[in-house]
């Protein structure tokens, strides 16, 4: 409710654009500097609005500290989570239906960075609204770009302030966000989203790239079988035994 009107304009816009959507194909690629070193993640997503998704990604913290391998592929009611290892063995699978989809989606949401995850394709921008506040718009013929800050109301940035300060001023001006910048294009697909520390040093930059809209996907595109042997966890059921 604290945006300015040009700004509530540009994302209605952009849900506007969303719909016209069956799905989009990109590469993408995340960096940002935590605390402990630079970390890097990269990979591809496929999704079908609303719930049809493949993404592969690979994280690697700076040096090589820990790298890891993932998959996760849901057909809209059904999904799985993958874990690989560097050689390509099956670590460990998870498996989810419809009873655990409304929580898991937001599990991954707040892990998606870019990817469009959300029940209703006009959602998209919903968490990342949550967490900035954008004042500001540019409109560059179809496409946008957003500015902001992060809320600092919100208990991420609360738990982040906190850590930053144990280092002193240093930590603040190096760790904490001072400017959110986000790059809308003209499907409504976000292109990049970077943050600046109170330097003015981007310590979080995450993009889309190599997008195709709309495009015939195979029909196996969300499908996953595991291998034979293979133990898998059934989340729907992990969930509902939780206290």
């Amino acid at each position: 409710g604290d945006e300015p009107s040009s700004v509530r304009d540009a994302f209605k816009a952009i849900d506007r654009k969303l719909l016209q959507l069956t799905n989009y194909q990109a590469d993408f690629s995340v960096t940002f500097d935590s605390l402990k070193g630079a970390v890097s993640i990269t990979g591809t997503v496929v999704q079908q609005p609303s719930l049809a998704l493949r993404r592969d990604l690979y994280l690697e913290e700076e040096g090589g500290a820990a790298r890891k391998f993932e998959r996760t592929i849901c057909d809209g009611s059904n999904g799985w989570q993958i874990e690989y290892a560097p050689n390509g063995r099956v670590l460990n699978v998870s498996r989810w239906g419809e009873a655990s989809m409304h929580e898991l989606f937001y599990v991954l949401v707040q892990k998606s960075q870019l990817t469009l995850l959300s029940h209703d394709v006009t959602n998209t921008y919903t968490m990342l609204r949550r967490t900035v506040a954008f004042q500001r718009v540019i409109a560059n013929g179809p496409s946008f770009e957003l500015i902001g800050t992060d809320r600092t109301d919100t208990s991420s940035y609360k738990d982040l302030y906190q850590f930053a300060a144990a280092y002193g001023p240093q930590g603040i001006s190096n760790y904490v966000t001072s400017r959110v910048v986000l790059r809308v294009d003209a499907h409504g697909l976000p292109l990049e989203l970077t943050r600046e520390n109170l330097l003015g040093r981007v310590i979080e930059r995450a993009r889309l790239y190599n997008i195709r809209v709309n495009a015939p996907l195979p029909a196996d595109m969300f499908a996953y079988q595991p291998p034979p042997d293979t133990m898998v966890l059934d989340l729907d059921r992990a969930i509902n035994t939780l206290p």
